[in-house]
């Protein structure tokens, strides 16, 4: 029972601090932000030729045409940015694993002549979401179409105002090729944020498995990454004969939530 505490607790504190890696400086709730805000700029862009097609003036419907342009030339700047982000994600928790793998020594702790404990080994890590949690970036009401168009196609929770997490909140025709990807993270409640934190591990969605020291591949997510989960062992010498057991351990954490205001 005391090995197998120690192990679980390693575990804990391994996972925390890859959560820390994922949303360190607020980048998962900037890039929802800036995500939102270009799909709302895309969409009164798009209203904005509409308009400008019923109007006596051509000068006026050419300039909606190229603000339209810039505005999804924006949209997919970002989409790339945030795949950046993800590709950085990915990278900073798999250094940061590989250098705690290489630092794993096997002199381990002899607590007793024939009982010999070795230090934790992590054996796989999966980056994903926490079941039910919604983004941290509202909708702005006063588009009213809009607004009625997210809560139709189940964009948006009616009672939060907030975005549901890990959606690609597609707009109507014929901008509905447009990528709009919007990340889980725990949202500001009342000026307070949400620190990194352990979480149920059935409530974990895997969405990439970024380490197993039995195989070189790893994969990344589609969305941000707001969670981690990570599985180890303690393996002990039980007597002179050098009988091995191996006590396993699993632990998830959320990453910090969302710095701003919904």
């Amino acid at each position: 029972m005391s090995d197998q505490k120690r192990g679980q607790e390693q575990c804990e504190g391994i996972a925390l601090n890859l959560a820390k890696y994922l949303n360190a400086q607020n980048q998962i709730g900037q890039m929802n932000t800036m995500v939102e805000h270009c799909r709302e700029l895309v969409y009164l862009s798009r209203q904005a030729v509409l308009a400008a097609a019923d109007s006596t003036t051509p000068a006026y419907s050419i300039l909606a045409n190229q603000l339209l342009e810039e505005a999804k030339e924006s949209s997919l700047l970002v989409d790339k940015e945030r795949h950046n982000q993800i590709d950085i994600a990915v990278a900073n928790c798999r250094d940061s694993i590989l250098t705690l793998c290489k630092a794993k020594t096997n002199s381990g702790y002899q607590i007793l002549p024939w009982f010999f404990e070795d230090k934790l080994s992590i054996h796989q890590v999966w980056l994903g979401s926490i079941k039910g949690n919604l983004s941290n970036i509202g909708d702005a009401p006063v588009i009213k179409d809009l607004h009625k168009f997210d809560l139709e196609h189940h964009y948006l929770e009616k009672v939060s105002n907030l975005y549901y997490g890990n959606i690609n909140a597609k707009l109507p025709e014929p901008d509905a090729k447009l990528p709009f990807y919007l990340s889980a993270l725990p949202a500001r409640v009342e000026n307070t944020d949400s620190p990194e934190r352990l979480a149920n591990s059935q409530a974990f969605m895997s969405a990439a498995s970024i380490f197993d020291d039995q195989s070189p591949d790893f994969s990344k997510p589609e969305q941000l990454p707001e969670a981690v989960q990570v599985a180890g062992s303690i393996r002990i010498i039980t007597d002179s004969k050098g009988s091995a057991l191996d006590i396993r351990s699993s632990s998830t954490a959320n990453a910090p939530g969302a710095l701003d205001n919904p």
